[in-house]
């Protein structure tokens, strides 16, 4: 999850210093790797630290009486940065669209970088919907499960936790987004490129007839 705001973070940047995005300093990304490593390190020993190791459960499961409430908090941190890395990415999205129409006027290091941030943020842009609506679906239920039962019963969570995990669908759903906008765009391609020879031929024709 935190790795999409992350990326969000990065493209940003690339978006901001797209002039001079291909000189910044190597260490850079190694701060964005350390970052997305790290802090979800950082949540995961909190919520560690608050676990109940004496509580007995039909299977492992990384929520206990005692720390359910430090993580329903990471968790809708997490969903709330992620709104904002999805707000950014159309943001970011919106900008690089308006460049690529001045692209002509620009420096070669310019375009590429302006067309490159485009094709990544329009390429992870279905993915972090995806996750994001998945995510959401599953913070709703854990969240309407603590309103009308705050009190937290082991014997019926585990059931809770496996029937509303939706986190597994991403991995079935996003193969079929791509293919679903793979299919579009060659089809979107193709009628580019029907139109086009259709105008070329008709232009060639006229030639012909006008040095006839």
């Amino acid at each position: 999850m935190f790795s999409l705001v992350i990326i969000s973070v990065e493209r940003c940047i690339a978006t901001l210093f797209y002039k001079n995005y291909e000189q910044c300093p190597k260490w850079l990304g190694a701060w964005f790797g350390l970052a997305e490593i790290m802090i979800p390190f950082m949540c995961a020993s909190i919520i560690s630290s608050y676990y109940n190791f004496s509580e007995r459960f039909a299977y492992c499961s990384i929520v206990s009486e005692s720390n359910f409430e430090v993580v329903m908090q990471i968790g809708y941190i997490f969903l709330v940065l992620e709104f904002l890395a999805l707000i950014t990415f159309h943001v970011v999205l919106f900008v690089n669209w308006r460049r690529r129409k001045n692209r002509a006027t620009m420096d070669p290091t310019g375009r590429y970088q302006i067309t490159e941030n485009f094709r990544t943020i329009a390429m992870i842009t279905p993915l972090i919907w995806c996750h994001f609506l998945i995510i959401l679906g599953s913070a709703a239920v854990f969240f309407l499960y603590n309103s009308f039962n705050p009190t937290f019963d082991p014997r019926i969570y585990p059931i809770l936790e496996e029937s509303s995990n939706l986190i597994y669908w991403h991995g079935v759903l996003l193969p079929l987004i791509f293919f679903v906008l793979y299919r579009c765009s060659n089809h979107r391609n193709r009628r580019l490129l029907k139109e086009n020879g259709v105008g070329c031929a008709l232009s060639l024709q006229r030639c012909i007839g006008r040095d006839a």
